[in-house]
């Protein structure tokens, strides 16, 4: 068992890195067991080198809005009711009541139609080929309201997902597991669950797949799940902005380039007992290395959260225990939105609890 887990990576990682690869990740300054220091590489040593392929996936925009890449933002983005279209951008752009910067996992586009009550009338489209893989016609079962997943498959990053939410309703005849073109109509642009008709829009999310098995790990938890493997816990996603201020001449989007440029933010050291299902679904992001399971692995994360690369730990950065921060980058990891890691009075950064449950969801087998 522990044969075929070492070369489930190892052959896989070799058969993709021509397409899409990432600069080897710099080796932290070896840990004392207490007290745990912070190593705080710059930077520039987690800058990337890549060789990589364009996607063979073309997108669009799923509305009328043409110009999503960020360079206009009034009329074009939504906001919170602040007068701020920024708060309907990507990222640490909205505060929370307790003062502290907060979250946003996509991008809220603004309406071009309305009815003579304010109400959007914008249809949503597909914004690349792909499958339906979700759609949940509840508007009270998640904050995403009524909302749509689908998958894109790229041959050398692997599969992605987009997220359509808020919708007032879905297009008549869409199913699960139906393969459409770019274009295609999803629905009609929205304000559910509850947003006030003035500020329908259309919450707009693309990513990865964090574990495809989030329904058996909700259930291990014994949380409340409605909506199975397509929980918005499981869905990670990256800035749609970046997406369309990189497409090329044909509308490509090259996935591997753009993953391999986002900086790292913080590593943490796991305790693997298996290979670990996110880096078996994009092989080109895992290092490697000539261990088998179960092993000490170090991981990659973006400010966000996204798993950019992992590797096998050296027996010098083996920790003392798993889920161990052993490097942060306070530059990349900026307003730290999301919490995943906090600094402590000693100046050290430790997981959050959301960082562990992050990390334990990364994990899960």
């Amino acid at each position: 068992m522990k044969f075929f887990a070492h070369n489930i990576f190892t052959t896989l990682a070799v058969l993709s890195l021509a397409s899409c690869s990432r600069a080897p990740s710099p080796t932290p300054t070896p840990l004392p067991s207490d007290p745990p220091p912070v190593v705080v590489p710059p930077a520039a040593t987690i800058a990337s080198a890549i060789s990589h392929q364009p996607s063979a996936l073309t997108f669009r925009p799923p509305t009328g809005q043409l110009v999503l890449d960020g360079s206009i933002t009034t009329n074009v983005f939504m906001d919170t009711g602040t007068s701020r279209p920024e708060s309907g951008m990507f990222g640490d752009t909205r505060v929370g009541s307790d003062g502290r910067p907060r979250f946003h996992g996509g991008i809220d586009i603004a309406p071009l139609r309305r009815d003579r009550r304010g109400v959007a009338l914008d249809t949503v489209h597909a914004i690349a080929e792909g499958r339906v893989v979700y759609v949940s016609r509840n508007p009270g079962a998640s904050n995403y309201g009524i909302y749509i997943v689908l998958t894109h498959r790229d041959p050398a990053f692997g599969e992605i997902y987009s997220l359509y939410a808020h919708l007032a309703s879905v297009a008549s005849g869409l199913a699960v597991g139906q393969d459409i073109p770019a274009g295609h109509t999803l629905g009609v642009m929205g304000r559910t669950p509850d947003i006030p008709h003035l500020r329908s829009h259309l919450h707009l999310e693309t990513g990865v797949i964090i574990n495809t098995r989030y329904a058996a790990f909700s259930e291990s938890r014994k949380t409340i799940n409605h909506h199975g493997n397509w929980n918005g816990l499981t869905l990670l996603s990256f800035n749609p902005s970046d997406l369309y201020a990189r497409l090329d001449s044909l509308g490509r989007f090259d996935l591997c380039a753009y993953y391999a440029s986002i900086p790292t933010a913080f590593r943490v050291a796991v305790r693997a007992g298996k290979p670990i299902d996110f880096f078996k679904r994009h092989p080109s992001l895992w290092q490697g290395g000539g261990e088998s399971f179960p092993a000490w692995v170090l991981v990659d994360f973006s400010a966000e959260g996204l798993p950019l690369f992992a590797r096998f730990a050296a027996p010098s950065e083996i920790p003392v225990a798993s889920g161990r921060v052993v490097a942060v980058d306070e530059e990349a990891l900026g307003r730290n939105g999301r919490r995943l890691v906090s600094k402590q009075r000693d100046g050290t950064w430790r997981l959050s609890q959301s960082g562990e449950d992050w990390v334990s969801l990364l994990l899960f087998n």
